[in-house]
């Protein structure tokens, strides 16, 4: 089973998630309702967007219980930190079981869902306006999408200018100190930008 749901088996990716489907059905319903609302965030979810999503007639005190089974089953993991402060961040523990719990819901549920974790990630103080974007565009706010989308771009392009420049004061410090000490703070500020690749490139001059 771990193989099939890895797509490491020889059977099709409709029949693997046939099989993946047939798993999920033996599930209780309220499990299988956590799924659902779970793979509208994609591969990795956070709780508190999960019993957002549910509704509180349906994130009751069986909740919690409901993501510990999950969990023993193999279903969804459990990370020991989270990008999120104060939230408990779950994932898949194979695409294809996602994939599949994904398939199960209507689209309109899927499109309302995406625009309720879009706003529930906004909300997080999601840095990614990538992600935010695909959710409003899988839920047909377009216009709200496109000035994400807008945004992902000129931070890229603010992400290209500064890398540039970076390049350009390393070139400099290279130039006026051919084997800068360990403390040097260029040295520091290159590492803090660039992580250690451009560290080590800095340092073999």
């Amino acid at each position: 089973m771990r193989a099939v749901a890895a797509g490491k088996g020889d059977a099709l990716p409709e029949t693997v998630l046939a099989i993946l489907h047939a798993r999920l059905m033996r599930l209780q319903p309220e499990a299988r309702r956590i799924l659902r609302i779970a793979s509208v965030f994609g591969e990795i979810c956070w709780a508190g967007g999960v019993r957002r999503l549910l509704g509180r007639e349906r994130s009751g005190e069986q909740f919690e219980s409901w993501l510990k089974i999950l969990v023993e089953a193999e279903i969804l993991g459990r990370r020991k930190e989270s990008r999120f402060a104060g939230e408990v961040e779950y994932f898949f523990c194979h695409g294809l079981l996602r994939e599949a719990a994904y398939c199960t819901l209507p689209e309109d549920e899927r499109r309302l869902g995406h625009y309720l974790v879009g706003c529930y990630l906004e909300e997080l103080g999601e840095s990614d306006p990538t992600i935010l974007a695909e959710h409003f565009q899988r839920s047909g706010e377009l216009e709200r999408a496109l000035g994400l989308y807008t945004r992902a771009a000129e931070e890229a392009e603010r992400a290209v200018k500064e890398q540039e420049q970076l390049s350009q004061l390393v070139a400099l410090r290279t130039r006026e100190t051919p084997n800068p000490a360990p403390s040097d703070p260029y040295l520091a500020r290159v590492e803090q930008c660039s992580g250690t690749a451009v560290k080590r490139r800095y340092s073999s001059n």
